[in-house]
C-alpha cells in the first residue's frame, strides 16, 4: 500500500516536471512571440499612408497586411497553389525572425513559408527561382522558418492598392517598451488593438499578474482583468497564418502549465497528507 501511494506520488511529481518544461519549450519556441509588439489597426492604411507614418523610423516598425487565397505559378513546371501573401512596408527583419531578409527597396524579392515552397518546387532550398503570381514574376529571397503558408513581398510600387492592417515593432534591444510604442501610433493618429502574443514567452504573463505589492489585491485583480481584455482581444480578431501559429503556441503552453499546476497540486496534497496524518499515527502510538 505504501509502495503503491510512493509510486503515485512520484509519478505526479515527474509528470508536473516534464509539463513545466514543455511549457517552457512552447514559451520560447516563436522568437517573434517575446520580442515583437504586434497591433491590429482598427482603421487600415494605404501604401502611400504606411509610408508617410514610417517617414523618419525606418527601423524595428514594419506596417502590413495579409491576403488569403492567393494563387501562385512555378513558371518552369506550370505547377500551382494558393497560399497567403504578406504585404510589408519596412523591412521583414522586423517581424520574420530566421529568415532571408526583405529590405523595403526590394520591389522583386519575395519569401516563401515551407509549405508553400514545397508545393511548388518540391523543396525548400529555392533561392533565386521565380514565382508568379496575378501575372508578375517574383524572385524567390528565401523560406520561412516555423510559417508553412505564405507569400511575402514588399508594398512597392507592384502592391499600391493593398491595404494594411497590422504593425509590428521589434523590440530585441529592450529598447522600445509598449507605451513608447503606444505613444508612436498616437503621434500618427493611428488606433490600434496591442495582441499579446507575447504573453506565451517564459514568465511573462505571471509577471503582469503580480502588483507592486503581494498584499495590494485591488492590484491583483486589476492585473488579472487586463489578462482577461488581452486574451478575449486575441479569440476575437480574425488571425492570419503567422497570428495562427502565434496563438497556438499560446494556448499549447498554457496547456502544459495548467497540467503541471494540476499534478504539483495532487502531489503535495499527498505529500501533505502523509507529513501530517502520518505525524499523528506516530503520537497515537507512542
Amino acid at each position: 500500500m505504501r509502495r503503491g501511494r510512493f509510486l503515485w506520488m512520484a509519478a505526479c511529481l515527474a509528470a508536473a516536471v516534464l509539463s513545466g518544461i514543455w511549457s517552457l519549450k512552447a514559451g520560447t519556441e516563436v522568437d517573434g512571440t517575446e520580442h515583437y509588439l504586434t497591433a491590429a489597426l482598427s482603421q487600415p492604411v494605404t501604401v502611400q499612408e504606411a509610408h508617410k507614418a514610417l517617414e523618419g523610423k525606418k527601423k524595428c516598425v514594419t506596417i502590413w497586411g495579409a491576403k488569403e487565397h492567393m494563387n501562385l505559378t512555378q513558371p518552369e513546371t506550370g505547377r500551382e497553389t494558393e497560399a497567403e501573401m504578406l504585404v510589408l512596408c519596412g523591412s521583414s527583419e522586423w517581424m520574420l525572425p530566421g529568415a532571408a531578409i526583405l529590405s523595403p527597396s526590394d520591389n522583386r524579392g519575395c519569401l516563401l513559408g515551407e509549405k508553400t515552397a514545397e508545393q511548388l518546387f518540391g523543396r525548400t532550398n529555392i533561392v533565386g527561382e521565380k514565382v508568379e503570381q496575378g501575372g508578375k514574376c517574383w524572385l524567390v529571397r528565401g523560406v520561412i522558418p516555423n510559417i508553412s503558408d505564405a507569400f511575402v513581398v514588399e508594398a512597392g510600387d507592384r502592391m499600391s492598392k493593398m491595404h494594411l492592417n497590422r504593425i509590428t515593432f521589434s523590440h530585441r534591444p529592450q529598447v522600445l517598451t509598449r507605451i513608447r510604442a503606444q505613444a508612436f501610433l498616437d503621434q500618427r493618429g493611428l488606433v490600434g488593438t496591442w495582441l499579446r502574443f507575447d504573453l506565451a514567452h517564459g514568465t511573462r504573463m505571471f509577471q503582469e499578474l503580480l502588483p507592486g505589492q503581494w498584499s495590494d489585491f485591488s492590484g491583483w485583480k486589476s492585473n488579472w482583468n487586463t489578462q482577461q481584455s488581452a486574451f478575449s482581444a486575441l479569440r476575437r480578431i480574425h488571425k492570419n497564418n503567422i497570428e495562427l501559429t502565434w496563438e497556438s503556441l499560446l494556448i499549447k503552453k498554457l496547456l502544459w502549465e495548467l497540467l503541471a499546476i494540476i499534478f504539483l497540486l495532487i502531489f503535495l496534497s499527498k505529500w501533505i497528507t502523509d507529513v501530517f496524518f502520518g505525524m499523528d499515527k506516530e503520537r497515537m502510538a507512542y
